[in-house]
């Protein structure tokens, strides 16, 4: 009898059902935390998705006219969003010119000859460049719209062409004695002339001068080598490379001392772009594992330059435009274009992030003519448009 008692306790059905535990306040707490888990999540992805959205650059791209000719760019973007830069007209002749924001360019004419370049402008509408004279001689100028344009003179040269100028009116330059020899030039309103000197005794290439009188450049080294370069009144001049290093190359330079440029890379048997301070030393920005140019670099640290990548060995490589962000984003600029052919050539960057140029384009007549990329403004409201109504709405009809 006991037998079958024992035999009957040990069915399943009989088996007594445990006891659930009671569940308590902090259960239920811990059980609403993984609730708002997947809605925290949520948030966290809608949150980066508008954070992307009001950061990622978005540009218009806007044609400046030209004189006629085939040929023509912009070379220099202030912080008023003047630009100056050269173009050709029917007869082969080139001028500088001068471009207001909204309009269209203006010629500022030459020293008497045949062509004039502009290379840069400040804030004050100083445009620098060089020119050719009446005797066809290339000089260095300076043009304001008071004064009309002015040669720089310099004694002793045969030649000079001024590439740079900054708000306090100071200019670098270079001129030339006798044969192809380079000298470069700091030059100062009030002060006049200071020629830069260099430690190997070869030529010099001057690129940019910042509010603070500091120049950036290339020289040609003792070993035939061009080397990056930065200059100040006080300390002259530093090579940001040590002097068995490759050939290097520096660009651009913002008044926080940052120096952009390109430098020779053995693992990529390339070019690469640079960033270099005095603190830091020289970085390389990798933009690419094939090649990459960085040209110039704002207030705030966004850099434009030229990239050439290819994902597959026997696809041709492609080249485009670049801007980088401040926070490394970089940004493919021949998507602007009119077409999907269009070459854009980026020159000069200004604080606003608006940027000049040169467009290449069958689609408009002549070819090349300069351009500016003007930044498009979103605004709060446009964040709508991120949001699919139309789902929600689905979602609630299909409730009812």
């Amino acid at each position: 009898m006991e037998f079958w008692k024992e035999s009957f306790e040990t069915l399943p059905f009989n088996k007594k059902k445990p006891e659930l535990p009671v569940k308590t306040k902090k259960d239920k707490k811990v059980k609403k935390r993984k609730n708002q888990l997947p809605a925290f999540i949520l948030l966290l992805f809608l949150l980066a998705g508008v954070f992307i959205y009001f950061q990622w650059p978005r540009y218009e791209l806007i044609t400046l006219g030209s004189f006629g000719g085939p040929f023509g760019t912009s070379e220099a973007i202030n912080n008023n969003g003047q630009i100056a830069g050269w173009s050709q007209f029917y007869n082969g002749n080139t001028h500088a010119f001068i471009c207001e924001p909204n309009s269209k360019i203006q010629d500022i004419g030459t020293l008497g000859g045949n062509n004039s370049y502009a290379r840069d402008l400040n804030d004050k509408a100083q445009v620098v460049g060089y020119s050719e004279n009446v005797d066809g001689s290339k000089r260095a100028f300076i043009w304001d719209s008071n004064s009309g344009m002015n040669e720089l003179v310099l004694p002793q040269a045969q030649t000079s062409g001024a590439v740079s100028i900054n708000n306090k009116g100071q200019v670098a330059g270079f001129y030339k004695k006798n044969g192809n020899q380079r000298y470069a030039f700091f030059w100062d309103p009030q002060e006049g002339f200071t020629e830069l000197i260099s430690p190997y005794d070869k030529s010099i290439f001057p690129n940019e001068i910042n509010d603070n009188g500091q120049i950036a450049g290339h020289v040609l080294t003792t070993n035939g080598k061009h080397h990056a370069f930065f200059w100040d009144k006080q300390n002259g001049m530093i090579d940001l490379v040590d002097s068995n290093d490759p050939d290097s190359y520096a660009t651009g330079l913002n008044n926080n001392g940052q120096v952009v440029g390109n430098i020779y890379v053995e693992e990529i048997n390339n070019y690469s772009g640079f960033v270099w301070n005095k603190k830091s030393g020289l970085t390389d920005l990798k933009i690419s594992k094939i090649e990459s140019y960085t040209n110039k670099i704002n207030d705030s640290e966004q850099m434009i330059g030229y990239v050439r990548a290819s994902k597959f060995l026997f696809i041709p490589k492609k080249s485009y435009s670049f801007f980088r962000t401040n926070f490394g984003l970089v940004i493919n600029l021949d998507n602007y274009g009119k077409t999907e052919n269009d070459k854009i050539t980026v020159e000069a960057i200004n604080n606003n992030g608006w940027i000049a140029g040169q467009i290449e384009s069958n689609a408009i007549n002549p070819r090349y003519q300069p351009i500016l990329l003007k930044p498009k403004k979103y605004h709060l409201h446009q964040l709508k448009n991120l949001i699919p109504w139309d789902y929600f709405k689905k979602s609630k009809n299909s409730q009812k």
